[in-house]
């Protein structure tokens, strides 16, 4: 769907509907011809394999743990997200990788120099490609092909290169509770093994296959809330292999708007951080009402 929007034509219509279609059934949806370079990907696995497992000690990575900002920057170590509902915390590390246009800063690792360029690049690829998708969502609602574009170019956009260590198969651990995305879209690039479950609308677990060189895209809570759920966020969980297996790597890019485009959206996420438990916020007062 490389250029589309541009000119309006009925092709663009027809692949609107098509996504429309399946953001309204199921929420998530495979987008081929993205424009998302596959060398880039691989280059973004790389790097991230040399900071989770080769290049860096776990002791060099929390120097880049900010915990009085909830992590919105550097790196999260494992079992510290807990999904929303859930108990157990997630079996996985992240580095989050935001947007440079949205003032919100990032901290790279100087052990891997190329990490940060990497995933900088990958940020805007994915943006770009999430700004044509959202382009597709307004002709399917209708509306000017720019209207959500419009919301996300300063948006707290968040890459996320995620680490699900090796498993013995036995551990009492998630690697990542059933949950919703708070976002508009999140884009995710195929990850280097399955895992990756959709809660269907019968309600069962139904693995989500991708074609090679596909991206899995699906909508969030916050443009679930604005199309008062015709476009439908989903629940969805990366599931523990049923035996031993090797790590897993995923490189989602969660889509955000700016706080002006869509009201109390910056509460919105302040909320589902303390939630999830990347952000501690030991003065809030008790009575303080999030959104």
């Amino acid at each position: 769907m490389n250029g589309f929007g541009k000119h309006g034509n009925d092709n663009d219509l027809r692949i609107a509907d098509m996504l429309g279609l399946a953001f309204r059934n199921t929420g998530f949806a495979s987008v081929t011809g993205h424009g998302v370079d596959d060398e880039l990907v691989q280059r973004a696995f790389k790097v991230a394999k040399q900071v989770y497992l080769t290049d860096m000690t776990e002791e060099q990575r929390l120097v880049y743990e900010f915990k009085e900002i909830g992590r919105q920057y550097g790196y999260t170590p494992p079992r510290t997200e807990t999904s929303a509902g859930h108990k157990q915390p997630n079996n996985m590390r992240f580095w989050h990788v935001n947007d440079p246009l949205a003032n919100v800063g990032n901290e790279f690792p100087t052990e891997v120099p190329e990490f940060g360029s990497t995933m900088l690049e990958l940020h805007s690829a994915l943006k770009e490609t999430g700004k044509q998708v959202l382009r597709a969502i307004a002709v399917h609602l209708r509306r000017d092909p720019e209207f959500f574009v419009a919301w996300i170019e300063n948006g707290r956009n968040l890459l996320r290169p995620i680490h699900y260590p090796a498993m013995q198969g036995d551990e009492k651990v998630n690697r990542s509770g059933a949950h919703f995305d708070i976002n508009l879209i999140t884009l995710l690039v195929p990850a280097t093994v399955p895992g990756l479950q959709v809660k269907s609308r019968q309600n069962r677990w139904v693995d989500a296959t991708n074609p090679p060189g596909a991206l899995v895209v699906n909508i969030g809570d916050m443009l679930a809330v604005h199309t008062h759920g015709v476009l439908k966020s989903t629940k969805h969980r990366v599931v523990n292999p049923q035996a031993a297996c090797g790590d897993r790597f995923s490189i989602p890019l969660f889509v955000h708007p700016t706080s002006v485009s869509l009201e109390n959206s910056d509460a919105f996420l302040r909320h589902r951080l303390r939630v999830i438990k990347l952000l501690n916020d030991p003065n809030r007062h008790p009575y303080e009402v999030d959104f």
